[in-house]
């Protein structure tokens, strides 16, 4: 039985489970729906709650308010007798309006801040999946050393959404431009220099065909190639190549 908030708590495990992969795992679309058709729920029914606890406040202020005087008395008892059984009719049938308990506010209330909490959490959900898949974007276009829009394999740009697409090629611009600002230094290089120019790595997922320095080179799963490392360096630190020591 599904109950509130599941699928925002299946988005922190999905994030949680993927935190160590070296690749980014493919973004949760079909949860992130759930979880904001929910919250969409949960926010008219919490405007439903509300306006029945306001309304409930009103009529318990209205009957507790102080009632007006009576009327003077009739001059005669045969006048007030006949005033009396021209409005007995009129009268006897007028629903009385109920008045509400305590325990139907208490009820209204409690009802109210479950809702409440539960739109909480699951906006912190929300915000928490998003935040790690962009602080894994821009891990990822910094060890692409800014070339996240056209670097990045196919089926890594597969795993992202569009707003996430959309945000990996601008901060690598942004990356870019700040790169090109220090002529003399690569920002982007390994703090360790590497000891081998070239080296051999295996396919670990398709990248496709990649173009290198002496060529275009295909990049089939299983396979193994020897390559200039500057070439293959991003996709072994992405987790689609792994260096054969």
């Amino acid at each position: 039985m599904s109950v509130y908030g599941d699928d925002a708590h299946k988005l922190i495990r999905d994030a949680k489970r993927t935190a160590d992969s070296p690749a980014l795992a493919p973004y949760r679309s079909d949860l992130v729906r759930n979880v904001l058709s929910e919250m969409q729920y949960l926010s008219a029914s919490l405007r439903e709650i509300v306006s029945a606890h306001d309304a409930a406040v009103t009529s318990a202020h209205n009957n507790n308010a102080p009632q007006p005087p009576a009327p003077p008395p009739l001059p005669s008892s045969d006048q007030q007798n006949q005033y009396q059984d021209q409005h007995h009719h009129q009268h006897q049938h007028r629903p009385q309006p109920e008045r509400p308990t305590a325990e139907t506010l208490r009820g209204l209330e409690i009802a109210a801040n479950m809702h409440r909490l539960s739109l909480e959490r699951s906006k912190r959900c929300l915000l928490a999946y998003g935040r790690h898949r962009v602080d894994r974007l821009v891990e990822t276009v910094w060890e692409l050393s800014g070339g996240a829009a056209a670097g990045m394999p196919a089926e890594a740009r597969r795993a992202l959404s569009v707003q996430e697409a959309e945000f990996a090629s601008a901060y690598a611009a942004l990356v870019s431009e700040y790169r090109g600002a220090f002529l003399d230094v690569d920002v982007g290089a390994a703090l360790v220099p590497p000891g081998d120019l070239f080296v051999e790595v295996r396919v670990l997922k398709d990248c496709g065909e990649v173009q290198t320095e002496s060529g275009a080179v295909r990049l089939v799963k299983n396979s193994q190639h020897y390559l200039r490392r500057t070439d293959v360096e991003p996709y072994i630190t992405a987790g689609y190549l792994r260096h054969i020591e």
